[in-house]
């Protein structure tokens, strides 16, 4: 679906596409590691099958989990999370800015 998206907002097919389609499920992946590697240790009690369902619903249910398990201690580590969120996306933005600045004639 990203793939197919990243083709329909005007990018290059191929590599670069497949590029992105990889880079996103591996933020997913990670974030979705990182909970259930971290219930495993904590021995906190979670529903069966929690580490898929934050893997598709990460950006509510791993703030959520951060906050029910460490207060409001976690509060700094969503902060963190949305801090490099915010700076990934200004990256993209400048980036494709200039993309699109070198293109027109």
């Amino acid at each position: 679906m990203t793939s197919i998206l990243y083709g329909f907002a005007g990018e290059p097919g191929g590599p670069p596409a497949i590029a992105a389609l990889v880079a996103s499920y591996l933020f997913n992946a990670s974030i979705a590691l990182w909970v259930s590697a971290d219930v495993a240790r904590r021995g906190a009690s979670v529903p069966y099958d929690f580490d898929s369902f934050v893997f598709v619903t990460w950006p509510i249910t791993a703030p959520a989990y951060l906050l029910r398990t460490r207060g409001t201690r976690g509060c700094g580590v969503i902060m963190l999370v949305l801090l490099f969120l915010i700076i990934s996306v200004l990256f993209e933005f400048a980036f494709a800015s200039r993309e699109l600045l070198h293109q027109q004639p």
